[in-house]
């Protein structure tokens, strides 16, 4: 998962960004599965343990937004507010397949508030802000 045999750092930080590309373009009949959610998490706790280079661990939270960006919000899955029927129906479809991932999320997000690197920091607190419109 996200190259962490890897000894090339670049390796590491290209397998996580890949992986965030997969989030931000796949199918949701694909991201929706359990075991896609699961091996998407694992590659970023893989990243988060990387403490010597920032880069890789930023990939990894990039990873996590564009998943928590794909689910959208509540009251974006409600309709509500976004406008395409099929968009909105995939969102939800989405959310509920992250939500119960919700808390593990969070962990992860959580413990990259305290990174030394400010562009780490900001991007765990995106996802941190995000979260908190879920149910």
């Amino acid at each position: 998962l996200c190259g962490g045999k890897q000894p090339a750092w670049t390796v590491r930080e290209a397998a996580a960004l890949a992986a965030c590309s997969l989030a931000e373009r796949a199918a949701p009949s694909r991201i929706c599965k359990h075991v896609t959610i699961t091996t998407l998490l694992e590659c970023t706790i893989q990243t988060q343990k990387d403490r010597k280079f920032w880069r890789v661990r930023m990939a990894g939270l990039k990873l996590l937004h564009a998943l928590v960006d794909r689910a959208g919000s509540f009251s974006d899955a409600s309709g509500s507010v976004v406008a395409g029927g099929s968009d909105a129906a995939d969102r939800q479809l989405i959310l509920e397949a992250v939500l119960p991932e919700k808390e593990r999320i969070q962990k992860i997000a959580r413990s990259s508030l305290t990174d030394n690197e400010a562009k780490v920091t900001a991007v765990a607190t995106e996802i941190c802000g995000a979260l908190s419109w879920w149910p």
